[in-house]
């Protein structure tokens, strides 16, 4: 199954030129316009990974960087920006953001970032996996016995 991005921009033309290349890297996308529209899509489908702009109108990208945390909290969040500072970036990255990228952006470096991100995702699911099958398998590893000399 392609993994699935939400993007959430108010620059059409950014939400576009991103749709195309991500789609032409093999991903589901969907983009949306505006941060509400992102919390309502999170809260409709499972995403791998959401891009999101950090300035949009009413609801900007650190609300639903917050947010997506309450309603998908596996669901990595990477921030772009045209106005970066190191503050931003910090205060994105504490709210744990998985990275920040500042616009504009070469392709490669959302290619490589998207695909870390993805990577680092399945990782986890993957040791969440294997320990409860070892847990399953060794059921009482926690229990101590005591015997009589």
């Amino acid at each position: 199954m392609k993994p699935k991005i939400l993007i959430a921009d108010d620059e059409i033309d950014i939400c576009k030129a991103l749709e195309f290349l991500l789609k032409r890297e093999g991903y589901s996308v969907t983009s949306v316009n505006s941060g509400e529209a992102a919390l309502e899509k999170l809260k409709e489908e499972n995403f791998d990974v959401v891009l999101t702009d950090l300035k949009m109108g009413r609801v900007d990208g650190m609300v639903v960087l917050e947010k997506s945390k309450e309603i998908s909290p596996d669901t990595p969040v990477i921030m772009i920006t045209a106005f970066a500072s190191i503050e931003s970036a910090v205060d994105a990255m504490k709210r744990g953001a998985a990275d920040y990228i500042v616009k504009p952006f070469l392709n490669e470096e959302i290619r490589l970032v998207i695909k870390k991100v993805i990577e680092q995702k399945n990782l986890i699911k993957e040791n969440i996996a294997l320990k409860q099958q070892i847990s399953q398998r060794m059921p009482c590893r926690d229990f101590i016995a005591a015997s009589e000399p």
